[in-house]
């Protein structure tokens, strides 16, 4: 665009458009090459979305995408639109993934999804889930490994089809109820919720109102297009919204017969407005407006029906919005607390434990005048031990997300379960219990974390040579299936009390007393559930029918390697 045209244009849209919309306009028309992807797709049609990718570190590098169908996001042959596109730089130093992200486009959203990158992805700050789609909005910076830039919507579906021309309640509810239901953030809930407005009806300005729970005023969550954006609160008496909040029903006005402008506000005053309530559980917490300026505007019956569609499903998405919020913050509380307690058991527990069965060894080496402080001397050494034991196990919980990060690679599965009984076995004859590994079907490497496994393996046998009486028996059966591949660890033991079967795998879940007295916190079988979970398995317990427990973990046969 040429100096003089952008100053005609500025001149043209100040006096008539919003400062958004013409920020907006002036963004839109750089003169770049719009590249169709996927790669080799034949330009017939005209594409879905266009956008535009502004690169945070150097504003020189800007990137057009016609996009008709999923395109890949990464380096390399693989790649479907960098490898082509940013040839101005080392990409593969950015920390991109051959295979990194995609973009998905749909009639209604462009979507992010992570394909399993080695460096993640995220979306204005925030990193995101792998394979899981994200909702994009435009100016929305994006991050893929380093590389990190903004994206624009230049042109996309709603923007090219003749939204008003058919504009039933019917016809467009399932279009409407996509795409704001499809939103988890607030803000993005907020800026569907509008566009839908904009699209459907004819208006000059949308707005959301959401009432303060402790004033009742109404303040101005989100707008589009509004001449008086210095607004950002509404009084609930004397005001056309504040009927909608006492009422639970829309509200519509237009110039009078009188020839007076609506008032929105004192100082505001418009052609036509319309006022929607949004409902929960039948109570008014928020209205939805749509406003025209232009004389002689009025808003329809048929107006009034489509916007109320657009409040139900942003009453209900704003309600789940604000939940995932609740959620989300309350996660990141929980991660805090945990690695803050893993910091503290790694350290300074950890120390202490160490420093005091550090100096009963010492004491240990001195005679003592009385027998009874050589056995008080052996006792706090034996309780440090089993307390340096139970700082690693906490340890290792607290190491454990809800979604644990498995470290994929492939491996020998017998190997590793072999390893982990002969790890045990010494700690068997000591018990004159036998340890054997019986194998069934043909053994296999598979995909998974050998470490997590190993350490499942270990705690499992440690927690059944434990609790059975001395000259018992423990057997490790492998059996590798097509569909699935089993570990049994069946032991003579007692077995376990009935009433703790149901409980055992919940997290920190105090059990009957074991052989020594004290209550089993068992945090070695919340660590085994967490691995074969993580590796898309399940566990059972059970008590067998000639005496001690078997616990059954089974492995779905795609964890194969061919």
């Amino acid at each position: 665009m040429t100096t003089t045209a952008a100053s005609d244009l500025i001149k043209k849209v100040t006096s008539e458009l919003s400062d958004e919309f013409l920020r907006e306009q002036l963004n839109y028309t750089q003169d770049i090459t719009y590249h169709p992807v996927p790669k080799g797709t034949a330009a017939k049609t005209e594409a879905q979305w266009r956008v535009r990718l502004d690169v945070t570190f150097d504003s020189h590098i800007q990137v057009g995408l016609d996009i008709y169908s999923e395109v890949v996001l990464g380096r390399g042959q693989e790649s479907q639109a960098f490898d082509a596109i940013f040839r101005s730089f080392d990409i593969e130093q950015m920390g991109l993934s051959r295979r990194h992200a995609a973009i998905r486009p749909t009639d209604e959203h462009l979507y992010l999804v992570d394909l399993g990158s080695t460096n993640g992805s995220g979306i204005n700050g925030s990193t995101i889930g792998v394979n899981t789609p994200y909702a994009l909005n435009h100016g929305d910076l994006i991050r893929l490994g380093r590389l990190e830039f903004t994206i624009y919507f230049i042109k996309q579906p709603m923007n090219t089809q003749p939204a008003r021309k058919q504009n039933d309640v019917f016809s467009n509810l399932s279009t409407i109820a996509r795409t704001i239901s499809s939103q988890l953030d607030l803000d993005s809930v907020l800026k569907q919720s509008m566009e839908m407005a904009m699209s459907f009806i004819p208006t000059d300005e949308v707005s959301i109102w959401l009432a303060d729970e402790q004033s009742g005023e109404l303040f101005l969550e989100a707008g589009r297009g509004l001449e008086n954006e210095q607004i950002q609160r509404l009084p609930v008496v004397d005001t056309l919204a504040g009927q909608v909040m006492t009422s639970g029903k829309a509200v519509r006005s237009h110039r009078g017969k009188d020839g007076a402008q609506v008032k929105i506000k004192t100082g505001y005053l418009v052609e036509a407005v319309i006022y929607v309530p949004l409902m929960l559980a039948g109570t008014p917490f928020g209205v939805l407006s749509a406003a025209n300026r232009e004389r002689g505007s009025i808003f329809t019956d048929n107006d009034e029906r489509i916007l109320q569609v657009i409040a139900d499903v942003t009453a209900v998405a704003v309600h789940n919005a604000r939940q995932y919020q609740v959620t989300t913050r309350a996660s990141l509380r929980r991660s805090k607390i945990v690695t803050a307690l893993n910091v503290v058991l790694a350290h300074d527990m950890k120390n202490m434990v160490k420093s005091t069965v550090g100096y009963a060894g010492m004491l240990n080496t001195y005679e003592f005048s009385s027998p009874d402080m050589a056995d008080i001397v052996a006792e706090i050494g034996h309780n440090g031990s089993s307390m340096s034991h139970l700082i690693n196990r906490l340890i290792e919980v607290t190491n454990l997300n809800d979604e644990p990060t498995l470290s994929q690679q492939p491996f020998d599965l017998l190997e590793t379960v072999n390893s982990a009984v002969e790890e045990m076995r010494p700690f068997a004859q000591s018990k004159a219990v036998q340890l054997n590994l019986e194998v069934m079907g043909t053994p296999c490497f598979i995909q998974g974390d050998p470490a997590m496994i190993y350490r499942s393996m270990l705690n499992l046998l440690d927690n059944a040579i434990k609790y059975i009486p001395d000259e018992g028996y423990v057997l490790v059966h492998t059996i590798f299936n097509n569909h699935e591949i089993v570990i049994r660890v069946q032991d003579t033991g007692p077995g376990i009390p009935e009433e703790d079967l149901p409980h055992l795998f919940d997290q920190y879940y105090r059990g009957s007393s074991g052989d020594n007295g004290q209550p089993n916190i068992g945090l070695g079988l919340e660590y085994v559930r967490s691995t074969i979970e993580a590796h898309r398995g399940h566990i059972v317990v059970r008590n067998a029918e000639g005496g001690g427990a078997e616990f059954i973990l089974s492995l779905p046969g795609r964890l194969r390697v061919v």
